[in-house]
C-alpha cells in the first residue's frame, strides 16, 4: 500500500484476509483486512505513522461488528512493527517504464485481471445476497441475540457497504483489463524519424513508443539521455514532437524538466483541446478563526480537473476539519480509479459508520475532461451553481441529500457540455445568504 497506493493495498488485504478466513472460518476477515489495506494506502502520503493508524483504526472499528477476535490479534501489531523496520529506500516506488507488451502477453495479463475481477464480484454477491436480512430476519435476530434493532440494522447496512466496495473494486479491475486490450501501439516508423532528429539536439533516445487510447488521445513513452557534460530542457523534445507529428504535446506532470547524461524515462501526452482558468474567493464568518467551508482544485490523470466545494456542519475549525477530510478522501478515491458516483457512495458510508451522531457534509463536484469539454456534476446538499454562456446565465443543479445522513442513497452524476468562453461559478450557501437570493432570481 505504501509503494503502490490504495488499490494494491486493497488487493493484498483481500489475499491476506482470505488466508485468515481459512483458519478462523469467518468470511468477514476478507473485507476487514481489505479495507485496512485500502486505508493504509490512502494515508501513506502522510508518513508511516499515519499509514499504520489508517490501517489499524478501520480494522478495529469494523472488527467490533464482525470478528472480535481480530481485536486481540497480535499479528496486526507485529506487521506494523515490521513495516517500521523496513528501510525507506525499499518503500519508495521506482517509476520505470518497461518494454511494450506483445499482444500475446497482453492477453494473458488481461485474462488474469478478468479472473480477479470475477472474484471480487463473487465476494460482492456474497455480502449482498447471502447475509443481508429482511425485516422478519431482523426481528428474529433481536429476539435471539438480545441486540437492539438499531445495532442489527447498522450491521446490515455495513454488510451492504462492504459488498458495494467489493463490486467497485471488481469494476475497476475490469476497466483496467478493457483499457489494456484497447490501447494500441502505433507509429513505429515515426518514432525512428523522431529519434534521428533528436540527435541533432544531442539527445539520444534508446526507446520510444507511441500509445493511442480508444478516445483517440495519445501518449509517448521514451528513454533518453544527452552527451557528456551537456544538459537539455525537455521542452526541446516537445518542440520536436510538435513538428514531426503535427500535433500539440506537453510533458507529463511527473516528468524531469532537464535531461542529463543518465538515461531517464519520460512521458509526454497530447495537449488537451481546452484550458481552464480558475480562482477562489472567500470570507471567514465573523468571530471564527477559520471557515467551515473547504475547496479543492486538483488536476487528475487523463486530462481531468476536479473542482469541489464542501460545507461542514456548523462553522469554525470543527466544520473545516470535517469538510477538508471529505475532500481529501474524494481526491484519493478518484486518483485510485474509483468512478465519481462510487466515490461519493463510499464517502457517505465512511461518514455514516465512523460517527455516532449525524454530521451532514455538503459536496459540490464538477469533474471536467479537458480533452472533450464534458463534465460530470454532483450536488449533495449544495446550493445551485451558475453558468454564464455568452449573454445568458443558467442556474445549474438539483438538490440531493447531504452526505452522512442516510444509507439508501445513490448519487447520480449529471452530464454537462462546456463550450469555449463559458464561466462556471460554484458557491456555498453563505454567499447566497449575503445576496438575498430568492426563487432562482
Amino acid at each position: 500500500a505504501n509503494r503502490y497506493g490504495a488499490g494494491a493495498g486493497a488487493v493484498c488485504g483481500t489475499l491476506c484476509g482470505a488466508v485468515l478466513a481459512l483458519f478462523s472460518n469467518n468470511i468477514a476477515d476478507v473485507g476487514v483486512v481489505c479495507i485496512g489495506g485500502m486505508m493504509a494506502g490512502f494515508f501513506a502520503v502522510l508518513g508511516r505513522a499515519a499509514s499504520c493508524l489508517g490501517f489499524i483504526a478501520p480494522m478495529a472499528g469494523i472488527s467490533a461488528f464482525y470478528s472480535r477476535q481480530m481485536l486481540t490479534n497480535w499479528q496486526v501489531l507485529a506487521g506494523c512493527l515490521i513495516y517500521f523496520l523496513i528501510p525507506l529506500s525499499l518503500l519508495k516506488e521506482e517509476k520505470r517504464i518497461g518494454k511494450p507488451l506483445r499482444r500475446k502477453e497482453t492477453d494473458i495479463v488481461c485474462r488474469q485481471l478478468v479472473q480477479m475481477s470475477e472474484s471480487f464480484k463473487m465476494l460482492s454477491n456474497y455480502f449482498n445476497d447471502r447475509n443481508l436480512m429482511n425485516k422478519q430476519a431482523i426481528a428474529q435476530a433481536v429476539k435471539t441475540s438480545g441486540a437492539s434493532v438499531e445495532w442489527i440494522e447498522k450491521y446490515n447496512d455495513s454488510q451492504k457497504a462492504i459488498g458495494a466496495q467489493f463490486a467497485q473494486m471488481g469494476k475497476m479491475i475490469q476497466n483496467t483489463a478493457n483499457q489494456l486490450k484497447e490501447v494500441q501501439i502505433i507509429n513505429s516508423r515515426q518514432a525512428k524519424e523522431i529519434t534521428r532528429n533528436l540527435k541533432f539536439h544531442k539527445i539520444y533516445a534508446k526507446r520510444m513508443t507511441f500509445f493511442e487510447y480508444p478516445s483517440g488521445r495519445r501518449e509517448v513513452y521514451m528513454n533518453v539521455k544527452t552527451t557528456k557534460n551537456h544538459y537539455v530542457s525537455a521542452k526541446e523534445i516537445v518542440s520536436c514532437l510538435n513538428k514531426e507529428t503535427s500535433r500539440k504535446w506537453r510533458m507529463s506532470s511527473d516528468c524531469k524538466n532537464v535531461i542529463n547524461q543518465t538515461y531517464a524515462d519520460l512521458v509526454f501526452e497530447e495537449e488537451p483541446r481546452y484550458q481552464v482558468f480558475h480562482g477562489i474567493a472567500r470570507v471567514t464568518k465573523f468571530g471564527e478563526e477559520v471557515s467551515g467551508d473547504s475547496f479543492s482544485i486538483k488536476t487528475l490523470t487523463n486530462g481531468r480537473v476536479l473542482f469541489c466545494l464542501s460545507d461542514g456542519m456548523g462553522s469554525g475549525r470543527k466544520a473545516y476539519l470535517e469538510s477538508q477530510m471529505t475532500l481529501d478522501l474524494l481526491e484519493q478515491l478518484l486518483e485510485t480509479g474509483f468512478e465519481l458516483e462510487a466515490a461519493t457512495d463510499f464517502i457517505n458510508h465512511v461518514l455514516l459508520f465512523s460517527r455516532k451522531d449525524q454530521h451532514p457534509t455538503t459536496l459540490d463536484i464538477c469533474l471536467l475532461d479537458l480533452y472533450t469539454g464534458e463534465a460530470s456534476l454532483i450536488k449533495m446538499g449544495a446550493p445551485k451553481s451558475f453558468l454564464k454562456r455568452k449573454n445568458e446565465t443558467q442556474i445549474i443543479g438539483n438538490f440531493q441529500i447531504p452526505l452522512g445522513m442516510i444509507y439508501e442513497r445513490t448519487y447520480k452524476a449529471c452530464p454537462m457540455q462546456f463550450e469555449d468562453g463559458d464561466s462556471y461559478v460554484m458557491v456555498t450557501d453563505g454567499v447566497l445568504d449575503q445576496m438575498n437570493y430568492r426563487n432562482g432570481e
